[in-house]
C-alpha cells in the first residue's frame, strides 16, 4: 500500500487558500500529513519508523527487563528499580554491540539474550586461586557464550 506524494487541499487553520502538504500512508501509522519540506520516503524512514522503532525499545524494556514492575509502596523504591531496568538495558545492548556481533543473537532482543546467554544453569567451583564455572553439556548457546567471553576478555585486556 503506496499512497505518498504531494496533495493540494483548503486548510481551515491558516489563512492560506491552498496549503501543500505531503500525505504519508502506510499500513502500520494510517494517514499523516506534514508541511516538512523533505523527501516525502526519508520523512517516513528517519522520522516515522524512527518513532517506532524507539516505541518497540520501549515496549523491549518495559517486558523483557520489567521495568514496569513498580509495585513497591515507595517512590524510592520504585525509583531504583527503573534505575536497575535502565542499567540493565545499557549492559545488554553494549554487550549485543561489542560482544555478540555476527552471531545468532546479533539482532536479538534484551529477553531473548537474557533467556539464552544469561539464565542457564551452572556449577560454580572456587577455590583459593580460580573460579571455575561449569556449563551444562546441552546448552544450546554455548559457541554465541564463548565468543562473547573472548571477545569481552579482548577487551578488557586492551585497554
Amino acid at each position: 500500500m503506496d499512497c505518498t506524494g504531494i496533495v493540494r487541499f483548503r486548510c481551515g487553520q491558516c489563512s492560506r487558500p491552498l496549503s501543500r502538504c505531503r500525505v504519508i500512508c502506510s499500513q502500520t501509522s494510517g494517514l499523516d500529513i506534514t508541511n516538512a519540506n523533505v523527501r516525502t520516503a526519508s520523512l517516513y524512514e528517519q522520522v516515522y519508523c524512527a518513532r517506532g522503532d524507539m516505541e518497540n525499545r520501549i515496549k523491549e524494556c518495559q517486558l523483557d527487563l520489567f521495568s514496569d514492575r513498580t509495585s513497591s509502596h515507595t517512590t524510592r523504591a520504585n525509583q531504583l528499580r527503573l534505575w536497575f531496568s535502565a542499567a540493565a538495558y545499557v549492559l545488554l545492548t553494549a554487550l549485543q554491540h561489542k560482544a555478540l556481533g555476527q552471531t545468532s543473537l546479533e539482532t536479538a532482543t534484551c529477553g531473548t539474550i537474557r533467556s539464552r546467554l544469561l539464565k542457564i544453569a551452572t556449577v560454580v567451583k572456587v577455590s583459593v586461586r580460580r573460579i571455575v564455572l561449569s556449563m551444562p553439556d546441552m546448552f544450546p548457546c554455548q559457541h554465541e557464550f564463548a565468543l562473547a567471553h573472548a571477545r569481552l576478555r579482548r577487551l578488557y585486556l586492551a585497554s
